[in-house]
């Protein structure tokens, strides 16, 4: 199991993209796929539940505060199952 971890700030535009580009990429390899928003003010907290409720290797951390990309990974790193 491979872990993927997009980290995003009022990014919305480029997310569909991106995450579009993870699953034609990764189609056979098993992974999670984790996005941290750092308290993105441009609907990007919504696309991404709704995006979610259909993908059950999806997981949405929403961070209260924008703690930068390192912080970011670091968030997402504490929550993941396979380090």
């Amino acid at each position: 199991m491979v872990d993927i971890i997009i980290v995003t700030y009022n990014a919305r535009k480029y997310l569909t993209e991106c995450l579009q580009s993870v699953e034609v990429h990764t189609q056979s390899i098993p992974y999670q796929l984790t996005v941290v928003d750092n308290a993105s003010g441009d609907g990007t907290g919504s696309f991404l539940r709704e995006y979610a409720r259909s993908r059950r290797y999806f997981r949405v951390i929403r961070a209260n505060r924008n703690l930068g990309f390192c912080g970011g990974v670091n968030l997402a790193l504490r929550k993941t199952k396979n380090r």
